[in-house]
């Protein structure tokens, strides 16, 4: 085993036993973490540890609020972005079969990670492969800048709010919705219009209703503090929307 005695096998073995006694203990996504271990092992040693890296990081950070569940749908369409570039420059570069693309996108993880914002886990997993920095040269000034541009082409802001409405309408409901972004969302939602809607309705309503240009509004709400254009006009008629974009404004507390 190549990653033998190295640090990031030491990491591999921890975030191993933290998966199977996670998940030993039951869970609404416990079966498919084990299953996407599984399917892994099939593959070759680098997609092994990639995914178990991945499974052990999102369960070490389980309980996460609506931002951060957003923050993990980008980090994981900036992945799939980073997997076809990499898979692209490697052929380009002709890098060689499955098992050195695998490496060279660790490698490129490294070079393009922090510039690119990808997740600093993924960053700190690249400058442990010690294998992809001995078989693969940084990459060039040219190169660092043609992989930039490319990445900008294959990570869209649409990507992100297609994978956004598809969790929240088609994930889990009722009890295995514990911890799911439609339950998170619905929990800031509730927070945001105070008694209007309960945090059931608001999950309902969105579960039925939020499509593209809705989760667009609500993206900029949550983390640019309002939607592009006025509440009325991005909510498109649907009060609950409306109520959710409107200011969050809580009565002020009677002085003591």
């Amino acid at each position: 085993m190549t990653l033998a005695g190295t640090d990031r096998h030491q990491q591999l073995m921890w975030l191993m036993r933290l998966i199977v006694h996670r998940c030993s203990s039951g869970g609404s996504q416990s079966s498919g973490h084990l299953r996407e271990v599984a399917e892994a092992f099939k593959g070759s040693e680098e997609e092994q540890a990639h995914t178990v890296e991945r499974v052990g990081l999102q369960l070490m950070d389980a309980v996460v609020d609506f931002r951060g569940h957003l923050v993990k749908i980008v980090d994981s369409q900036k992945d799939l972005a980073v997997k076809a570039l990499a898979a692209e420059m490697c052929a380009r570069l002709d890098h060689g079969g499955a098992g050195d693309v695998e490496h060279f996108r660790q490698r490129f993880i490294l070079d393009v990670g922090d510039a690119l914002g990808l997740n600093q886990a993924h960053v700190q997993s690249a400058r442990l492969d010690e294998a992809a920095q001995a078989r693969f040269p940084p990459l060039t000034t040219s190169e660092l800048l043609q992989a930039k541009a490319r990445f900008l082409e294959l990570f869209s802001v649409e990507s992100v709010l297609d994978a956004f409405v598809s969790e929240v309408r088609s994930g889990p409901d009722g009890p295995a919705a514990h911890g799911s972004i439609a339950s998170a969302f619905s929990q800031w939602a509730a927070e945001r219009v105070l008694h209007e809607y309960s945090a059931c309705q608001l999950e309902a309503h969105a579960r039925a209703e939020l499509d593209g240009e809705l989760a667009l509004a609500l993206l900029e709400t949550l983390f640019l503090g309002q939607p592009g254009c006025t509440a009325s006009e991005a909510s498109r008629g649907k009060e609950w929307i409306r109520a959710i974009l409107g200011p969050s404004e809580r009565p002020e507390e009677a002085p003591a």
